[in-house]
């Protein structure tokens, strides 16, 4: 099922509230174009699955698992590996709410590993999105990943904040502009009324961090 920007800022309100929407959905487009079945298959020349329901994703996903297949899962392409660490089954993996989570989830604790380290918050972020595709902090600069949400943030953040797309041509949207919100005690609108703050540097990490974690196979800079 492919959802619209409406249901997804929604479901990332209220599912990963902690997380600037702008940057979720943006990884989700990535991901998987807004697809709740979307299954990707990481080895080369294998076939991947286009389920149409919910049961058919399962069976699929299951199927492959048993097959010894590493694979992607839902929204947000939860990496089955990652599935037991982040408390998930594989029928989780396909309900919008508990993907978006895991993925809120995956990428903070990427963001939280490298935050004091990195040479600034932007380096921060980007090298959190190459963590969040391949566990590495610079693969996911080198396969085009990273480029590849900032690509999408350009598409997702004018629909989100209320822009016609075209306008993206004369007055791009950086990524880095809206990744990270600081958890705030007031409602969805209102917080993006005001717009996200990823300006604080690595001592204030702590204070911009987007969820829980401790682990992250899933999920880089050069």
């Amino acid at each position: 099922m492919i959802l619209d920007v409406a249901s997804l800022l929604a479901l990332a309100g209220s599912c990963a509230p902690s997380v600037a929407p702008e940057t979720l959905i943006s990884i989700v487009h990535t991901e998987s174009r807004f697809n709740t079945l979307a299954i990707g298959v990481n080895s080369p020349g294998a076939r991947k699955p286009v389920p149409a329901t919910r049961a058919q994703a399962i069976a699929a996903a299951r199927r492959l698992i048993r097959q010894g297949y590493n694979i992607d899962l839902g929204l947000g392409q939860i990496n089955s590996a990652n599935l037991g660490w982040l408390g998930l089954s594989v029928e989780d993996a396909f309900e919008p709410c508990r993907n978006l989570a895991a993925a809120a989830r995956v990428l903070t604790t990427n963001y939280q590993s490298v935050a004091h380290s990195a040479q600034s918050s932007d380096h921060a972020i980007a090298t959190a999105l190459s963590l969040y595709n391949t566990g590495d902090r610079r693969r996911g600069f080198r396969n085009g990943y990273v480029a590849r949400v900032y690509a999408s943030a350009s598409t997702v953040i004018p629909l989100i904040r209320g822009r016609h797309p075209a306008s993206v041509m004369t007055a791009p949207v950086r990524l880095a502009d809206a990744v990270i919100a600081k958890p705030q005690p007031t409602a969805l609108a209102a917080t993006q009324a005001a717009g996200w703050n990823i300006a604080a540097d690595a001592r204030q990490a702590s204070l911009m961090v987007f969820g829980d974690g401790t682990t992250s196979q899933k999920g880089q800079h050069p």
